[in-house]
């Protein structure tokens, strides 16, 4: 799929396409380029940093979506040890930006006499003996099950990581996601 830019750099086409033809004629004299060569070297390095950069383009290939902590490029090995220090060390991250594949599931409680649902997403080890998992809270009304993938289905979760404390106890939650 082509990525598209984003529209601070499509107004700079018909300038770009000016000078492109003065140095296509070898045109060393072309007013264009005398006035603009530093802003178009400008304009072209940001274009490549934007293209290849996933503070323009996150993996889903959404425009300008910044992700701090990308656990989809990591190792088995290293998104479990990233996971555990997330909850050892939550403070690091709080506010960040987290994108993470797991399997779903999710978790029916009863609390003060009511029923509760948590959904999680849920990372193992490299051997798969070992699991840690983040709740999640999707942006948006959603009901479960209709628009929840199946459990143990595995899924790629976006969201700011957020603590909060229920009971005399801290938990950590990724609000506003989208599954992506």
């Amino acid at each position: 799929m082509k990525r598209k830019l984003p529209a601070v750099f499509i107004h700079m086409k018909d300038l770009l396409y000016q000078c492109l033809h003065c140095i296509k004629k070898n045109k060393s004299d072309c007013d264009i380029l005398k006035k603009y060569h530093a802003s178009l070297l400008a304009v072209l390095s940001l274009i490549v940093l934007c293209i290849t950069s996933e503070v323009c383009f996150a993996q889903n290939k959404s425009p300008l979506i910044k992700v701090d902590v990308d656990l989809t490029r990591m190792s088995a090995t290293m998104v479990y040890a990233e996971v555990f220090n997330m909850l050892i060390a939550p403070e690091y991250y709080e506010g960040k930006t987290v994108r993470m594949r797991g399997l779903f599931d999710v978790f029916e409680y009863e609390r003060n006499g009511k029923q509760h649902r948590s959904f999680f997403c849920i990372v193992q080890d490299a051997t798969a003996c070992c699991a840690q998992g983040l709740e999640f809270s999707l942006a948006g009304n959603y009901a479960y099950p209709t628009d929840y993938p199946a459990r143990y289905t595995m899924i790629t979760v976006r969201g700011r990581f957020y603590q909060y404390e229920q009971d005399g106890l801290t938990y950590m939650l990724l609000v506003n996601c989208v599954i992506e």
